[in-house]
């Protein structure tokens, strides 16, 4: 609706018993500016103001960032490191990819939550990795930003360096981690990343079938599939 997208549907039509949430609000920035940076479209245009100041108002309108509001906006529950991490994600995104005033906004308020808030969950920080490395390709200057992506990248690396790591992520993005840092070592430049990735793809490679990726390693009927990780 014309303030952000429902977290559930009946069928074609949204349930706004569950109101709206920012993990929600930031993967909607992130579709709808990397659409706005192919095709140039107005209509998308909209859309990432909109996101935006959802996102905006979940990060910024109490003391502590809300996860969830209820339909009138009233809070529900706090964000998580998941819900921080992602908004981190759409921001940098739309930084990188949004039209020029969803990019000013968004700088602004990337800038601001970066510093505050540590992150410890691997895949808050996976995401967060994302939004820092698209927002340096706009402002590769940003030495704060820079600091930020380096610290959670090494952290990132760690992780991925472990055998067990596909197991521990125990979520439908386990394709997430390899993305994250494959952009991170471009940003960065690092010959060493770049290698540990090699490594990490490997294992993905090994739990598909025939390129499909699914919902969880293992054995999964073909309806099961779930393209979101090979994105």
């Amino acid at each position: 609706d014309d303030t952000g997208p429902a977290h559930y549907s009946i069928r074609g039509m949204p349930d706004w018993t569950y109101g709206y949430w920012l993990s929600d609000a930031a993967t909607a920035l992130v579709a709808a500016s990397k659409f706005f940076a192919v095709f140039g479209s107005t209509p998308a245009a909209e859309l990432v103001q909109r996101y935006l100041r959802l996102t905006h108002f979940m990060l910024n309108s109490q003391e502590i960032p809300l996860g969830r509001i209820e339909y009138n906006r009233s809070p529900l529950t706090e964000a998580t490191e998941i819900d921080i991490g992602k908004a981190i994600w759409g921001l940098g995104y739309t930084v990188f990819n949004g039209p020029r005033l969803a990019k000013e906004a968004a700088n602004d308020i990337l800038t601001t939550l970066v510093p505050d808030i540590p992150l410890k969950q691997i895949r808050a920080q996976a995401y967060a990795v994302l939004g820092a490395a698209n927002f340096l390709v706009r402002f590769p200057g940003a030495s704060a930003v820079r600091r930020y992506l380096a610290h959670y990248a090494e952290e990132l690396a760690a992780f991925l360096s472990t055998a067990d790591w596909l197991s521990r992520w125990q979520e439908a993005d386990y394709g997430i981690p390899v993305q994250a840092l494959a952009v991170a070592a471009n940003q960065m430049g690092s010959d060493k990343l770049t290698a540990q990735i090699d490594d990490a793809a490997q294992t993905l490679l090994e739990i598909t079938k025939k390129g499909k990726l699914f919902f969880k390693p293992g054995d999964n009927p073909d309806e099961e599939e779930l393209p979101v990780p090979a994105a």
